[in-house]
C-alpha cells in the first residue's frame, strides 16, 4: 500500500471531519417531538371534561406521582395580612385554561412514573375516551436499522463501503420520530446495500468516471434513496435537515471506504506469511456493469427490509396501546412556543424572558413559568402596597415594604425605608422551591423559561 500524497491526506482529514461534525448534529439535534411535548412529561387527555375526580382517583391507586392536574394547581395564599386577594380568581382563571379545551380534560403525567400498559387497562375501565401522549422514539427502531445494516454489509460485495456509510442512517433511525422515519432509514439503507454491490467487482480499485458510470446505469438504488428523501420532506423541515446532515455523512464516509478498507487489510496483512492475492482486470467489460444488482442481493435487500419494517410496526404497536378515541388527538394542547436564550432561573432570566416574550407568543398564550413568579410576586406584595397602586411585572431590585419613621438629631421626623421583600435571586428560588405547584414543577424541567400557546397535536 503506497503512502498517501500530501493532497489525498488533506482530503481525508476534510472527510473525517464533515463525518465527525455531521453525525454529531445528528446524534445531537433529534426531532424535539421524540423526547414529547414536555421533556420528562406524557400528556394524558380524558373525555368528557368532568371527570377530573376519577381519573385522579385513578392515578393515585396507580401510584402515579408528582401529576398536574387542575385540582392541585391553582394557586393559594397563606398570607395572613391579606387572607382575602381579588387577584387571586383572575390569576386562577387563566392557570385553569391549562386543563380543559373541546370537551376534553388534560392531565400531565411524568414519563418515569408510568406503567403504560396497566395505566391504560384502568383507563379503559372507566369508560372514557382517553388519548396518551405517545414518546415516538422507539429503541426497537434503530436496534433493527443496526441489525439491517450489519447483515447487509456482511453480506455485501464491498463491505468497507456498505458498513461504513450504513452508520449514519442507523443513526438517523434513531434520530427521527415514528414509523415514516423508520421507513426513510430503511429506504435509505437498501440503497447503500445495493450501491455496496453495484461498486464492487474483481478489480482493487474503480476511478471516479467508472463509479459514476456504474451508478447511472443502475437506477433501482437511486430511485431508493428518492424514496427515502420523500419520506424525509414529509417529515418536515427538521427531518430534512436530518436526513441531509446523513447523506452528507454517507457520502463522505463512501468516499473514506477505500481508505477505511486497505487500512483494515493491512492489519489483517500483518498476520499473513504472504501478501494478499489482488485481482487485476483483464477485460474491459468487468469495469463495466449495466444489469443492475444481482439478483441474489435484490432479493436479499428486499427480505430485510419487509422484514425490518413488519418487525417495527410489531413493536411500536407493542410499545404504545392505542386510544380509544383518536379525534382527541386533535385537540390544542399546551405547546412550548419560545423560549430564553439562558439556561437556569433567576431574577436576570425573568427579566429577559418578560422583554423577549412579546415575540414568542403566537396564538393563543397560556401562563408560563414567569407569570407564576410574577403572580407570587403580586401576592407576597399586595399586603405592602396601596390597594390602588399597580401592579406591573417585577424587575430585578423591586422592593416591596412600608416606611418607617424616626426622630433624627436635629428633632424632625424622617421616614425611613423598611424593605420586606426584595425581587432577586433568592425571592426566585424560593418561589420555585416552597411555592411552586405540580404545573410549576413541570416547566422548571425544561431548564428554562419557555412561553407557551395551544397547538394542535394530529401525527
Amino acid at each position: 500500500m503506497g503512502v498517501p500524497n500530501p493532497s489525498a491526506r488533506a482530503v481525508n482529514a476534510i472527510l473525517a471531519a464533515v463525518t465527525t461534525a455531521t453525525i454529531a448534529l445528528i446524534a445531537l439535534f433529534p426531532q424535539a417531538s421524540n423526547l414529547g411535548i414536555w421533556k420528562g412529561y406524557r400528556v394524558l387527555a380524558v373525555s368528557p371534561d368532568d371527570c377530573e375526580d376519577r381519573v385522579v382517583s385513578l392515578l393515585d391507586s396507580e401510584h402515579v406521582n408528582g401529576y398536574a392536574t387542575e385540582a392541585n394547581s391553582l394557586l393559594r395564599t397563606d398570607d395572613l395580612l391579606a387572607p382575602y386577594q381579588p387577584q387571586l380568581a383572575a390569576i386562577n382563571a387563566e392557570r385553569s385554561r391549562w386543563f380543559s379545551d373541546g370537551g376534553a380534560r388534560f392531565f400531565f403525567l411524568p414519563s418515569d412514573g408510568i406503567r403504560e400498559k396497566r395505566l391504560a387497562n384502568a383507563l379503559d375501565g372507566l369508560g372514557l375516551s382517553w388519548s396518551l401522549e405517545r414518546h415516538e422514539r422507539i429503541l426497537a427502531f434503530a436496534v433493527l436499522a443496526l441489525s439491517f445494516a450489519l447483515i447487509s454489509s456482511v453480506l455485501s460485495k464491498n463491505r468497507p463501503l456498505t458498513g461504513s456509510a450504513s452508520v449514519p442512517f442507523v443513526i438517523y433511525a434513531l434520530s427521527v420520530s415514528g414509523v415514516p422515519g423508520f421507513a426513510s432509514a430503511l429506504a435509505a439503507l437498501s440503497a447503500v446495500a445495493l450501491y455496496g454491490d453495484i461498486i464492487s467487482g474483481p478489480v482493487t480499485s474503480l476511478t471516479r468516471a467508472h463509479v459514476i458510470g456504474r451508478m447511472r446505469a443502475n437506477p433501482v438504488p437511486m430511485v431508493l434513496a428518492l424514496v427515502s428523501l420523500a419520506i424525509s420532506i414529509a417529515g418536515g423541515a427538521h427531518t430534512i435537515a436530518l436526513f441531509a446532515l446523513a447523506v452528507t455523512a454517507a457520502g463522505s464516509l463512501a468516499a473514506l471506504s477505500p481508505l477505511l478498507g486497505r487500512t483494515f487489510r493491512s492489519v489483517l496483512d500483518t498476520r499473513r506469511l504472504h501478501p494478499r492475492f489482488a485481482y487485476l482486470p483483464i477485460h474491459p467489460a468487468s469495469l463495466y456493469r449495466t444489469n443492475g444488482p444481482e439478483r441474489r442481493t435484490l432479493i436479499a435487500v428486499g427480505s430485510l427490509f419487509a422484514l425490518a419494517f413488519t418487525l417495527g410496526l410489531v413493536s411500536r404497536s407493542v410499545a404504545a396501546p392505542k386510544s380509544l378515541d383518536d379525534s382527541l388527538k386533535r385537540l390544542s394542547i399546551p405547546t412550548p412556543s419560545g423560549y430564553t436564550r439562558s439556561n437556569g432561573f433567576s431574577a436576570e432570566s425573568f427579566h429577559e424572558y418578560m422583554r423577549e416574550r412579546a415575540v414568542m407568543n403566537a396564538g393563543e398564550p397560556l401562563p408560563d413559568l414567569a407569570d407564576f413568579v410574577a403572580a407570587r410576586w403580586r401576592l407576597e406584595a399586595f399586603a405592602w402596597n396601596p390597594v390602588y397602586a399597580d401592579a406591573p411585572n417585577p424587575v430585578p431590585g423591586d422592593v416591596y415594604g412600608l416606611n418607617g419613621y424616626s426622630q433624627d438629631t436635629s428633632g424632625r421626623i424622617v421616614s425611613e425605608p423598611n424593605d420586606v421583600g426584595v425581587f432577586d435571586d433568592a425571592f426566585v428560588r424560593d418561589a420555585l422551591k416552597n411555592r411552586a405547584t405540580p404545573l410549576e414543577r413541570m416547566l422548571e424541567r425544561q431548564g428554562r423559561f419557555i412561553s407557551v400557546t395551544r397547538a394542535r397535536q394530529d401525527r
